[in-house]
């Protein structure tokens, strides 16, 4: 189900943004009391800013290699052009309530290294030359109340959904990791962490490959965080992650401290 959200509007800060001149690469994204904004690094002007969740929310966000904002909170994930701030598609993620919502996406193309060809040297003091392989479709997986769905990144219709089995109501984190057919994974697959327990889903299709439940030690707000050694190296060059700062889960459980403290 699509949403509108368009009666918001962009606002523009005219006096200052509209004269200048920018590039994705000038572009911070914040998002804060329901509220996107784009502004620019060098001295903090407000390029763009779009209305898209009550201010109850913490917003997630994610900007892609095709210049889009990927902005997810109150159970809905949206997609936003970069350099506009309009909303290309909204998804309401049915069933999933009004709670916090995690992100992450497969790639939009993966880089490989090249073949050397037989007439080739394999010159060890070159850098490999790599191709990048475009994928078909780039997957959304938003995560959320106890559960992740698959969103098409282009049109916003959902692919798939699981409901993760023991995993509670909390919000789940997930981790994608490329194909590797060394390592005996020859397609994209999502790893969902909610409350103990871990489940391995294909990315493409929602499968369950497996599942395991870690902790029985029953104290604790049930949070749990996942690392790769992959992911790790990406997160340490530019990325915040739910896992690194848990801000989503803090809120989280201050909501629960505080229904609890008013029963």
């Amino acid at each position: 189900m699509l949403l509108d959200y368009s009666e918001k509007g962009v606002k523009l800060d005219t006096s200052s943004s509209a004269k200048m001149e920018f590039t994705r690469d000038d572009m911070l994204i914040c998002a804060v009391n329901g509220y996107v904004y784009a502004i620019h690094k060098k001295d903090g002007t407000i390029l763009w800013e779009r209305y898209i969740a009550i201010t109850a929310s913490v917003i997630s966000v994610y900007v892609s290699d095709n210049d889009r904002v990927i902005a997810a909170g109150v159970g809905a994930t949206h997609s936003i052009d970069l350099m506009t701030g309009e909303i290309i598609w909204s998804n309401n993620m049915k069933g999933f309530g009004y709670s916090e919502v995690s992100i992450v996406t497969t790639p939009s193309g993966i880089v490989k290294p090249l073949q050397l060809l037989e007439n080739e040297t394999d010159d060890l003091y070159l850098p490999p030359r790599y191709e990048t392989v475009t994928q078909d479709q780039q997957v959304i997986i938003a995560c959320s109340k106890g559960g992740a769905v698959a969103i098409d990144f282009n049109t916003g219709d959902t692919l798939w959904q699981y409901d993760c089995p023991g995993g509670g109501y909390r919000i789940p984190v997930a981790i994608i990791e490329p194909p590797n057919q060394e390592l005996g994974r020859p397609t994209q697959l999502a790893y969902v962490g909610s409350g103990r327990y871990i489940y391995c889903l294909n990315a493409r299709t929602g499968c369950l490959v497996w599942s395991v439940s870690l902790s029985w030690n029953v104290l604790g707000p049930g949070h749990i965080t996942l690392a790769s050694p992959w992911s790790s190296k990406l997160a340490a060059e530019t990325n915040t992650a739910f896992s690194q700062n848990p801000s989503a889960q803090a809120a989280n459980g201050n909501s629960s401290r505080r229904n609890k403290n008013n029963t």
